[in-house]
C-alpha cells in the first residue's frame, strides 16, 4: 500500500539549516573529502544503509560527493534543478517499494527557498512544470504535484519549503512503480523545455 504521508503537505527537520543555507553556494565546500555511502539493497542511500533509515548527509552542491549522495532513480532530477533552476535542494528519494518493516515510499525532491522572491518564483515554474508534465496524459498511475511544507531547523527556525512530488493515483503499487519512470521522464523532458525559455 501506497502512502502519500512521506511527502505531501509534510513539516520536516532539518539540523544545521542556517549553516547549510550559508554554505550552499560556496566553492571552498571542494576542499571537502568524498565521503562513502551505505546503500541498501533497494537503492536506499542514507546514514545507516537500510531500508528503515530516513537520515542522510545534508551536503552543499559543491560538495565532491553531492551526486554520488543522490539516489539514481532522482539524481538527474535533483542536479537539474539544481544547476538549471538555481535550487537548494536539502532532501530527495527515489521512491522505495514497502517491505515488511517499512511503508512504500514516493519519489519526491526537496526544496527549501533562500528569500520570499526565490520562493515565489520557484512555486511559479514548479507550477507550470507540473502542469506539462501532467498535460494529456488520459488516467495515469502517476500524476506529478508540487506542494508547500514547513522546514524546522533545530535553530527554532521554520522556513517554508516547496515538495516535488510522484503522486500515486492508486493504492495498489505495483501500479505507482510501473508508471513511475514514464511520469519522470515526461517531467525532464518538461524542465528542459521549461529551462531552455
Amino acid at each position: 500500500m501506497l502512502s502519500h504521508a512521506h511527502a505531501v503537505g509534510s513539516v520536516n527537520r532539518v539540523n544545521g539549516l542556517i549553516d547549510f543555507l550559508r554554505r550552499w553556494d560556496d566553492k571552498g565546500e571542494l576542499k571537502y573529502k568524498e565521503l562513502r555511502f551505505s546503500v541498501a539493497d533497494g537503492g536506499n542511500i542514507n546514514l545507516q544503509g537500510n531500508s528503515e533509515c530516513n537520515e542522510s548527509f545534508l551536503l552543499t552542491r559543491w560538495h565532491r560527493s553531492f551526486a554520488d549522495s543522490l539516489e539514481a532513480g532522482v539524481r538527474e532530477l535533483v542536479m537539474r534543478l539544481v544547476t538549471d533552476w538555481d535550487c537548494v535542494s536539502y532532501s530527495s528519494c527515489e521512491g522505495h517499494w514497502s517491505s515488511a518493516q517499512v511503508s512504500a515510499r514516493v519519489r519526491h525532491v526537496r526544496l527549501v527557498s533562500r528569500s520570499k522572491a526565490e520562493h515565489m518564483r520557484l512555486g511559479s515554474m514548479l507550477k507550470r512544470l507540473v502542469d506539462a508534465t501532467n498535460a494529456d496524459i488520459g488516467d495515469p498511475g502517476v500524476r506529478l504535484a508540487w506542494k508547500p511544507s514547513v522546514i524546522v531547523a533545530e535553530e527554532g527556525l521554520e522556513a517554508p519549503g516547496l515538495d516535488l512530488i510522484f503522486e500515486p493515483q492508486s493504492d495498489d503499487e505495483r501500479v505507482y512503480w510501473k508508471y513511475l519512470d514514464t511520469c519522470y521522464q515526461r517531467c525532464l523532458l518538461q524542465l528542459s523545455k521549461e529551462s531552455s525559455q
